[in-house]
């Protein structure tokens, strides 16, 4: 969305690997995206991040299918892309979205290939070693 907040787009991407991932968004992935804005974007407020949940959330509903979420999904990591500029603030942001995918146990290969288009977004392909299937760890390639 124009005029979004960097807090908007990180949570944006969030909600979208957790909920288009696997059709659910469970407790502990949703406990992991405060964890993960307190690493990412420390700045940000209890209060301020529960406003912003709140208007992500109702933004991806009111986007209403898969394809136009997929098309915001995108567009909000070009907007986190330009913000994090550098490789260790982008594997940061790709480090964190992994964790999510496997708050809950279980890794389905949608989540994966959603952790790949932020490698690749984030132009981080030939630094970033996803080689585990299921993504229980990424590593920085040697």
């Amino acid at each position: 969305m124009k005029n979004w907040t960097i807090n908007q787009h990180l949570v944006y991407t969030f909600v979208c690997v957790s909920s288009l991932g696997d059709g659910k968004i469970n407790t502990s992935e949703k406990e992991a995206w405060w964890g993960n804005c307190n690493v990412i974007v420390p700045d940000m407020s209890k209060d301020e991040y529960s406003k912003v949940v709140t208007e992500v959330s109702d933004e991806f509903e009111k986007l209403g299918d898969e394809d136009a979420r997929k098309a915001q999904y995108k567009n909000s990591l070009e907007a986190l892309k330009e913000i994090f500029t550098s490789d260790q603030d982008r594997f940061k942001v790709i480090k964190n979205l992994a964790y999510i995918v496997r708050a809950d146990k279980v890794t389905e290969d949608k989540e994966k290939e959603m952790v790949e288009e932020v490698v690749k977004v984030l132009d981080m392909t030939d630094k970033v070693d996803l080689s585990i299937q299921s993504i229980l760890y990424v590593n920085l390639k040697k």
